[in-house]
């Protein structure tokens, strides 16, 4: 809703959260603040039953010497102050190349190319379960693939700022598009996307969001996790290709 980009049923609640130096400093207050958080959760998961993470949450300390490594400030640029409108955040933002997306990228590359191997994608479990390839109609995995899907639909985000180019994720798309050359991964990279897009009609009716629907699997394709595969091999590739030319 704060970048105008919402997607009924999709679309999850990201939050830039901060906590007082006073609060930390008090087990009592700590647990005070475990019991609303708790309740606020409820509230997300109405919004997105899909929903993967909680809060995004940093300290007054934090602010103080915010590293690129944690949520980069770019991301935050479109969010919407929903305590006090007024109130303005000052982070003192810590200058360095964005490492750990880099090596969580590649890490993703390792764990899809051992699901290829033995079918289970290690990332994101549900009840002790992962998402199995070849995808599968009727699934109870689709809490799974959202994580995936997610992640996918970020990547032009997370390339940026591997290169040194933040933006907000709602403006990565067009600026990924100008830098990244390989149309044939632009192309596989718009069907997570359609997904997305198309998730609220067609999924309007349904009482059971976290089975995989046919409709998924056929925008997906039989060929999807090899193509995801290609995807990040190919950025990565174009991360060192950028970063030593830097």
């Amino acid at each position: 809703m704060a970048d105008k980009k919402y997607i009924q049923g999709w679309s999850d609640v990201d939050t830039f959260v901060v906590i007082k130096n006073s609060v930390l400093r008090s087990r009592k207050k700590i647990l005070f603040l475990k019991k609303k958080i708790l309740n606020l959760y409820k509230f997300f998961f109405k919004i997105c039953p899909l929903q993967h993470h909680g809060l995004i949450i940093f300290s007054e300390h934090d602010l103080k010497n915010y590293s690129s490594n944690f949520l980069p400030i770019a991301a935050i640029k479109k969010n919407i102050n929903l305590l006090d409108n007024k109130k303005k955040l000052k982070i003192n933002v810590f200058p360095e190349i964005n490492k750990f997306l880099y090596g969580d990228i590649k890490d993703r590359l390792e764990l899809l190319k051992i699901a290829k191997k033995n079918g289970k994608y290690k990332h994101h479990p549900l009840n002790g379960k992962y998402l199995r390839f070849p995808l599968k109609e009727n699934r109870r995995e689709m809490y799974q693939l959202f994580c995936h899907l997610g992640y996918m639909n970020t990547l032009p985000a997370y390339y940026l700022s591997c290169i040194g180019k933040s933006v907000n994720k709602s403006d990565s798309f067009n600026l990924f598009n100008k830098k990244f050359k390989n149309k044939k991964i632009k192309q596989l990279m718009l069907k997570s996307e359609k997904v997305r897009f198309m998730w609220h009609q067609k999924q309007n009716n349904e009482i059971d969001d976290f089975i995989i629907p046919l409709w998924v699997i056929d925008i997906l394709g039989k060929d999807y996790l090899n193509e995801c595969i290609l995807i990040l091999e190919c950025i990565i590739n174009e991360i060192k290709l950028k970063n030593e030319k830097t």
